[in-house]
């Protein structure tokens, strides 16, 4: 009777370990970007940088007022009016990091969004060949 009993525990077992194994969902990519205010120093910068670390990020980007105005002209150049609406001064500075994992932890965003100079978050859960992409509201 022990002897059946343990191996209905262990068949139990190893059944769900297979069946976690093959349901888990694969991980899902990441984007965060963090728009920063207009007048954000150099130490303010590296806070924020080292405060995305928490994020394990997969790949990290920061891109320049001059690199925002750049790209901005680049996605509008077909429309004059919106071009015409946009300035370098008015472009923010950014970091973008790419992060994988099965669900997003808000949580680890906290030391980010707690900075000063952060004026803006956003997450964006990438699409995948299974599922629509989405915008995580991170509150």
């Amino acid at each position: 009777m022990l002897v059946g009993g343990v191996a209905a525990i262990v068949g139990a077992l190893v059944a769900t370990a297979v069946t976690l194994a093959v349901t888990r969902t694969q991980p899902h990519e990441y984007v965060v970007s963090v728009f920063l205010k207009q007048d954000a120093t150099d130490e303010q910068r590296a806070a924020v940088e080292s405060a995305l670390d928490a994020l394990e990020p997969v790949e990290r980007k920061f891109e320049s007022r001059e690199q925002a105005w750049e790209n901005y002209r680049k996605l509008f150049q077909d429309r004059p009016d919106l071009l015409a609406a946009g300035s370098l001064e008015a472009m923010p500075e950014s970091f973008r990091v790419r992060t994988k994992s099965r669900v997003f932890d808000c949580g680890l965003l906290l030391g980010v969004r707690d900075l000063a100079v952060v004026d803006k978050i956003q997450v964006i859960q990438r699409p995948t060949d299974d599922e629509a992409g989405a915008e995580i509201a991170c509150g």
